[in-house]
């Protein structure tokens, strides 16, 4: 059983105050969720509110196991967090709710009025709410306005039937946001409607977002959460954030040891590189507009295994070499040459042995491994250019040890 204790105030149906707050108004609504409140007395527990437990939790700001003052409030926002709690922790799980000029001045990083979608670096699903005309860009008024007064509810929150579907009684916010999301006018949310959809709902690489000098890793200064969370990712303490550290994974393991994976990251890297270079050429960074990654399945053949884990290798291997390809340009190694080949035959084996050893110690090192320096063992002249030799050798050898290793 739920208890709730009221603070004095004047009741809401007189249209006075919450909490002794500013009253609300003539003309409005006296609070949120009115209806759910069966017993009028001002709060509404658990057992009254109309939908799931995520979205009972969205909405109880205070943790205090009912919603009452603010959380009530037509327009109110819930207090931004304090600084050690407004952190990272881990990829799509941040909800912003910084809704203030300042808040958008922040993430306005080339200043042009505008959010697009590449500075907007969290959840897609409220970058489309938040762009109200559906032209692909948020401005400060679309970022601060009132209109969809309830976008810390997601889709999933809010669907509490589980058919895929959002009705009107399963909506929280105000009619007239949901009317600007119903696209086909017949009363219904579809995911595609809230979340959005394409590449940009399932796909966005937020490491890429970030990574604003596109040299595959992350500096403090492009770090927008804590030094405390920065620290935490950086494993070898380089002072720089790679994808994998970001990621808080190391490449190789779990479904990624599966042949399907590993072929795709392969094919994935010769293929994001090349398309690196080439961008590199027009110096136009263009990550998030390769085509490939859309089917992610270019080089799949049924006998490698499942076209899942396939697709998931190459937008991982793509990704990763797209950055090196777009650093390196016209020098980016001849992945097909065959001195990059030998060094990816030494280095597989040299890799996946140290990994092991490193294992039998329990001590992960592989940015101490001697051998990554030179990465020229076993190299002879006939087989080709020694910096494409080294090349294939050291992205084989972190490949492997991760493998010799095994799961962490």
């Amino acid at each position: 059983m739920v208890f709730a204790i009221l603070v004095p105030c004047v009741t809401l149906a007189f249209g006075l105050t919450i909490d002794g707050r500013t009253p609300l108004g003539p003309g409005r609504d006296t609070a949120r969720f009115q209806a759910m409140d069966r017993n009028r007395d001002g709060v509404i527990t658990r057992d009254e509110w109309q939908g799931s437990e995520q979205s009972f939790r969205v909405h109880d700001w205070n943790g205090d196991g009912v919603l009452s003052g603010d959380e009530l409030r037509p327009g109110a926002r819930r207090q931004r967090r304090p600084a050690n709690e407004d952190d990272y922790s881990g990829p799509d799980s941040y909800r912003f709710n910084d809704w203030t000029e300042s808040g958008f001045r922040t993430l306005d990083r080339d200043r042009n009025g505008w959010l697009s979608r590449d500075e907007w670096y969290y959840d897609a699903e409220t970058f489309t709410r938040m762009d109200a005309n559906h032209d692909g860009r948020v401005s400060l008024r679309e970022f601060v306005g009132l209109t969809d007064d309830d976008r810390d509810d997601r889709f999933d929150d809010l669907d509490a039937n589980g058919d895929g579907r959002i009705t009107r009684n399963e909506w929280h916010g105000g009619g007239e946001a949901f009317e600007w999301l119903d696209r086909h006018g017949d009363g219904v949310l579809t995911r595609a409607e809230v979340v959005g959809g394409g590449q940009a709902a399932h796909s966005r690489d937020l490491f890429a977002t970030l990574d604003s000098n596109h040299d595959g890793r992350l500096s403090r200064d492009e770090w927008p959460w804590s030094e405390g969370s920065f620290a935490q990712r950086d494993r070898n303490g380089d002072r720089l954030v790679s994808r994998d550290e970001f990621t808080d994974r190391m490449p190789g393991t779990g479904s990624q040891q599966s042949p399907a994976y590993r072929a795709g990251y392969a094919r994935g890297q010769v293929e994001g590189r090349q398309a690196g270079a080439e961008d590199k050429t027009r110096n136009h960074w263009d990550l998030e507009g390769q085509r490939e990654l859309e089917q992610a399945d270019s080089g799949y053949t049924p006998q490698v295994g499942a076209r899942s884990e396939y697709q998931a290798g190459y937008r991982a291997g793509f990704r990763e070499a797209y950055g090196e390809g777009y650093r390196l340009g016209a020098s980016s190694p001849d992945t097909h040459s065959k001195a990059y080949r030998a060094g990816v035959e030494r280095g597989s084996i040299d890799g996946r042995q140290a990994g092991r050893e490193d294992k039998s110690r329990n001590h992960w090192d592989l940015d101490g491994q001697r051998e990554l320096e030179q990465a020229d063992a076993g190299y002879r002249p006939e087989v080709g250019p020694r910096s494409e030799y080294q090349a294939g050798y050291r992205a084989a050898f972190r490949r492997a040890y991760a493998e010799g290793f095994g799961p962490r």
